[in-house]
């Protein structure tokens, strides 16, 4: 929880080391700006909304949080996946499994990502598993193995379902 009730984003990724960090890393990229604040005014109005018990408010709340939360993790997948490749092609392979292995992280959270349109996730647990099977699949080595060009494939796959490009998720840190 935050120090700062009154203003709750002053302390934005200090609070705690689950999907706050990141909602924070994605806000202070100029491409995603201004994510954090729907984010909390969503949680605000939502919460008003349950006390008002005006639930048609409370329902359209919910559904932009799950937006918001469903971008954050697709744009840290792109992100760690990019990051990861960037480092193999630097042979910095600490750095590189590190990256991997968050992305990997977040790709598998894909599942678990809502659609407001049709209430579905963005992609079906069988997409997820084939995206993880394709990182760990292009060597018999895993990570070790996997190339730049899967990684591009993967992340290009996961950008085109939201609004946002590879290069403007690659820059989010």
């Amino acid at each position: 929880a935050t120090s700062n009730v009154t203003s709750p984003l002053t302390t934005l990724g200090q609070d705690d080391g689950f999907l706050n960090k990141y909602l924070a890393r994605v806000e202070g990229d100029s491409d995603f700006s201004g994510i954090a604040q729907d984010v909390f005014d969503a949680f605000k109005l939502g919460r008003a909304a349950i006390v008002a018990k005006n639930y048609e408010v409370r329902d359209a709340q919910a559904d932009i949080i799950r937006q918001k939360i469903s971008e954050v993790i697709a744009i840290r997948a792109v992100y760690y996946l990019q990051s990861g490749k960037n480092a193999i092609e630097n042979n910095d392979f600490g750095a590189a499994f590190h990256d991997l292995s968050e992305g990997y992280g977040f790709v598998y959270s894909l599942r678990f990502t809502r659609n407001n349109q049709d209430d579905l996730s963005y992609f079906s647990q069988s997409e997820v598993q084939d995206f993880l099977n394709n990182i760990l699949n292009d060597g018999p080595n895993g990570l070790w193995d996997v190339t730049p060009a899967t990684l591009d494939a993967i992340s290009t796959s996961i950008a085109s379902k939201f609004s946002f490009t590879v290069a403007e998720a690659s820059s989010a840190d």
